[in-house]
This record gives structure tokens, sequence and C-alpha cells, in this order.
């Protein structure tokens, strides 16, 4: 999708029309607009207006001491050069951005790794106190049922003969 500008830059194009304006010698697109498929389509004439508007021109400016001569191909190829050297970089950023995301999944599972570990030595532990609850409970149990054994043989009634003879 091209938004562009005409030559007159009061006048909006609507991004819907703007493939047609390319045939137009006095539409300029926005070169973040350009891809490498539309910038051969444009005329040296919209290239040169490009070019000068990103400050891209100043190779070809000097007349015959120039660094660069004036031409359609030569327009062409710094406009692609541009064009490549901007996508080049968006890739630098985006890389960056998928290892940042690689490098917090990577973190996020040790994280989970980190608190499962925790949790199952909290289980353990929870284990561990119960058991010895469950073996002083039954501790406490045999005790009390030993001491109730030894209060019954004490208390054991009398027989009926030594009630008999008092």
């Amino acid at each position: 999708m091209l938004a562009a500008v005409t030559v007159d830059s009061r006048v909006k194009v609507d991004p819907k029309d703007a493939k047609d304006f390319l045939k137009n010698p006095e539409f300029i697109p926005n070169i973040d607009d350009l891809t490498v498929d539309t910038a051969p389509k444009l005329s040296i004439y919209q290239l040169r207006q490009i070019l000068e508007r990103n400050n891209l021109f100043d190779d070809y400016k000097g007349g015959k001491s120039a660094k660069k001569k004036i031409s359609h191909s030569n327009f062409l190829r710094t406009v692609m050069a541009y064009l490549v050297d901007k996508k080049e970089k968006e890739n630098v950023v985006y890389a960056a951005q998928v290892e940042k995301v690689d490098d917090l999944k990577a973190r996020l599972a040790e994280e989970k790794a980190k608190r499962k570990a925790d949790a199952i030595e909290r289980s353990r532990l929870r284990q561990i106190e119960r058991k010895k609850r469950e073996a002083e409970e039954a501790a406490n149990k045999q005790l009390e049922e030993s001491e109730a054994a030894t209060a019954e043989k004490e208390q054991k009634p009398q027989p009926v003969e030594a009630v008999v003879a008092e």
C-alpha cells in the first residue's frame, strides 16, 4: 500500500489510489512506502525528488566534480540500497526482539522448574511431619491403652468371698 503526496503537498492522496499515481510524473511517493517492487516503476524525476527529500542526493551535486553521475540507473541503485539497508535494520531489530522472547521463555521455564522443585520439597516436608504426628498419636494411644489396662488391673473387683467375709 502506497501512501503519498503529490508535488503540491497540500493535496492529499488516498492510499488506495496511490498505485495509479505511479504513472503520473508529478506524483512523489514517500520513501517509507516504497518497496523493491515499486521503486523501478518510478521516473527519474520521482527518484530525484525522493533522493532530495531524504538527503540522499548529496553525492550527485557538484556538476562534473560530483561523486556519481546523474542517471536513472544510479538513482534507482541509490534508492534500492537505501531500501535494502532499511530492511536489514528492521531484520536486526526483529532478531533482537525474537532473542528477547527466547530468553524470556527460558527464564520463565527456569522459574517454573524452581517453583515445582520448591513445591515438591514442601510436600515432602509435610509428609514427614504428618508421619511424625501419626507416630506420636499412635504412641500416645498405646500409652493411654497401657495405662488404662494397668488401671483396670489395679481396680480389679475383689473376689466375692472377700466381700462376703466382711
